[in-house]
């Protein structure tokens, strides 16, 4: 298992999702208002949508990034050893 907190962020942005859904919120943004021709709880659904997705595609490619690693001493095989002799 990965211990990068890959797991942790992805939580974070599916609660994020839920509450950004949840018919209270929505209903905040239900109004009767439009702007540059858009009905606002249309803009709200997919600004909010796409945000979603930008930051899951940016959790899942830094996911995959390791912290560099020291350099380790080389190991010797009983076959190189066997070379030496």
């Amino acid at each position: 298992m990965r211990d990068d907190g890959t797991g942790d962020r992805s939580l974070a942005l599916f609660l994020l999702g839920l509450a950004a859904f949840t018919p209270p919120l929505l209903a905040v943004v239900s109004v009767e208002a439009i702007w540059l021709g858009i009905p606002v709880l249309y803009l709200y659904v997919f600004g909010a949508w796409a945000g979603l997705i930008l930051l899951m595609g940016l959790t899942a490619a830094r996911g995959g990034e390791r912290p560099p690693q020291p350099p380790s001493a080389p190991q010797t095989t009983t076959a190189d050893a066997d070379d030496r002799e």
